[in-house]
């Protein structure tokens, strides 16, 4: 059984405190994510969300509140450009796009991202080593019980 196993085992079992984290994704992620796609063609809000599902980048179903709240922030600062576009299928939609500042700032979130992944990456590899020892030990059979996981220095994790 390797790491991965025995938490979601754990987790499973019911033998874990509610998470006391926000979790979620980061703050303000939306924008970069809605960014890339507008980078990648010009959508309308329905789109968007439908894109972002798609292409993994929300935890659950996207907020469609959120998506539209953010859209009109983008465009009062200048980031997007919107359009009426006519429909032959029901009422007009605004379409967006991309404007120059746009691009710019996605390429500095792009590299804000980077930097970030790389602490987080560095986090869950201390994770791992941390709670790693714990899983090996109680899972080649050892006394520990089977219902709490313990570091290499016996404190419940």
């Amino acid at each position: 059984m390797d790491l991965n196993d025995a938490v979601e085992s754990m987790l499973a079992q019911g033998n874990s405190a509610a998470c006391q984290c926000n979790g979620g994704q980061p703050k303000n992620f939306l924008q970069p994510c809605l960014l890339l796609l507008l980078f990648q063609h010009p959508s309308h809000g329905y789109d968007l969300l439908d894109r972002l599902a798609q292409a993994g980048l929300s935890i659950g179903a996207p907020d469609p509140a959120a998506v539209y709240r953010t859209l009109r922030q983008m465009e009062r600062d200048g980031l997007v450009i919107s359009r009426w576009d006519p429909s032959t299928h029901g009422p007009p939609r605004r379409t967006y796009e991309l404007s120059s500042e746009g691009e710019d700032l996605l390429h500095t979130w792009a590299q804000s991202i980077r930097q970030n992944r790389r602490v987080l990456d560095r986090y869950l590899t201390l994770y791992a080593a941390r709670i790693g020892n714990a899983v090996e030990e109680q899972t080649r059979g050892e006394e520990a019980p089977t219902s709490q996981l313990h570091d290499a220095k016996g404190v419940e994790i």
